[in-house]
């Protein structure tokens, strides 16, 4: 038996309207916005958690806005998202633009995933678009439980994944990244005889959309 079993709740939600409170560049290709406003009663308990952002676009009713999923990173009674910036994506360009004051809607999240035990260690993989999620990982992690994170583009990726030593006992495996992550990422667990229950692997974008393209 495993030490460890993951947890997946629904969670009620509803539409909340967010104002921007700050906005700054990370570096020259990743941007914080950090949101304030109708978050009463509002969580995000799991790391990996999925929020929907709805950008306004005048003349035209909120349902029919372009929506993108992030990870939220919650800020104390605020709630911060990060961009990847590159051109012609729809969230990529309202985060560049953004200021303070500016709205937008989120919805979310509507599952949440819990780990039930202990780890024995954890393999967090991703490109920059995990990264929130990875973060918050970590800050979950007993200082004494081994680790091994890599944040790379896909390719060099799933190279890294492939090169990480045997690991002993019972660990989580969490993959992020572009939409070929995942046969590599489920290939690897098969190869080192990991339960597939024991993983959490996504494919955040596709190649040939943009990175913030619906999922």
């Amino acid at each position: 038996m495993s030490a460890f079993t993951l947890i997946r709740t629904e969670l009620e939600t509803r539409r909340r309207e967010l104002v921007v409170v700050s906005a700054a560049d990370v570096d020259p290709d990743y941007r914080r916005v950090l949101l304030a406003g109708e978050l009463d009663g509002w969580t995000s308990p799991g790391a990996d958690d999925h929020v929907r952002l709805f950008f306004p676009v005048e003349g035209i009713p909120m349902e029919t806005w372009p929506s993108r999923e992030f990870t939220p990173i919650p800020v104390g009674p605020a709630v911060a998202f990060e961009f990847v910036l590159h051109d012609g994506g729809v969230a990529s360009d309202w985060a560049r633009a953004a200021g303070p004051g500016d709205r937008v809607v989120m919805g979310g999240p509507r599952r949440t995933m819990a780990i039930d035990g202990e780890p024995a260690w954890y393999v967090l993989l991703g490109d920059r678009t995990a990264e929130p999620a990875i973060r918050r990982f970590l800050a979950s992690i007993p200082e004494d439980t081994p680790r091994h994170v890599v944040i790379a583009d896909t390719p060099q990726l799933i190279e890294a994944m492939n090169a990480l030593p045997e690991l002993p006992g019972d660990g989580f495996v969490f993959a992020a990244a572009e939409q070929s992550v995942v046969a590599a990422a489920r290939a690897f667990l098969e190869s080192r005889g990991i339960p597939i229950d024991s993983a959490v692997i996504k494919g955040y974008w596709r190649r040939g959309l943009s990175a913030d393209a619906p999922k």
